[in-house]
Order: C-alpha cells, then sequence, then structure tokens
C-alpha cells in the first residue's frame, strides 16, 4: 500500500499522525531491552510472591481472630445462660422464703391472738372472782 499523504482526521476532529515505520533495533539495544524485560519481570514477580504471602498471613491471622471471637462468644454465652439459671434459682429461692414467711407470720398472729384471748379470760375470771 502506498503511504498516505494527508494527515487522517480523528472522529474528535484532531489530526492524528501516523507513525511511520518503527527503526529496527541493533542486537546491543535488543539484548538491552531484553535484560531490562527480564529485570522488571522478575522484580515485580517478586513483589507478586511478597504480596500473596502477606495476603496469606493476613488470611491466618484473620481466621485466628474469627475462631478466637467465636470462642468468646460462645464463652458468654455459656455464662449468661449459667447465670439466668443461677437467676431462676434464686427467684424460686426468694418464692420459698417469702411463703414461708407469710405462714410463719400467719402462724404468729394465730398464736398471739389465742394468747390475748386466754389472757382476757383469765383477766376477766380474775375480776369475777374478786367482785
Amino acid at each position: 500500500p502506498t503511504p498516505l499523504k494527508e494527515p487522517i482526521i480523528s472522529s474528535g476532529g484532531r489530526r492524528m499522525k501516523i507513525p511511520k515505520k518503527p527503526p529496527v533495533m541493533t542486537e546491543d539495544q535488543a539484548l538491552q531491552a531484553a535484560g531490562d524485560f527480564l529485570a522488571e519481570a522478575t522484580v515485580f514477580g517478586i513483589a507478586g510472591g511478597l504480596v500473596w504471602w502477606e495476603q496469606g498471613k493476613s488470611a491466618e491471622k484473620d481466621a485466628k481472630k474469627a475462631a478466637a471471637a467465636k470462642e468468646e462468644r460462645e464463652q458468654l454465652t455459656t455464662m449468661i445462660a449459667l447465670q439466668q439459671r443461677t437467676l431462676q434459682d434464686v427467684t424460686e429461692v426468694l418464692k420459698e422464703f417469702e411463703q414461708h414467711r407469710r405462714e410463719t407470720s400467719a402462724a404468729l398472729e394465730e398464736m398471739q391472738r389465742r394468747a390475748r384471748e386466754r389472757d382476757s379470760r383469765r383477766w376477766w375470771g380474775w375480776a369475777a372472782a374478786v367482785s
């Protein structure tokens, strides 16, 4: 094909330059470019490996944290359940004490009532004997 003599205009209205055929590299330039490529590939490979290794360490650390948090939650759940049972037991004991107090109070009031009746009979009996 014959090269175009007039510049190509892009859809945005700008002129585009058509690059000429790239120059041919010499053998020294090609070796230098290959060496640079291998050096950069090595650096990027090592950097990628380090990133991958750090990610693995981070994931392992996160897994340990998650396991520790799960164990702590389980311990706290067990402790809460134990405290709830203890609270229920204490509530039952308090209800029993309250029932016992009521029964004892009722018995004591009955004994006091009988004692007052007995004392009032004695007094009236003594008053009748004196007169």
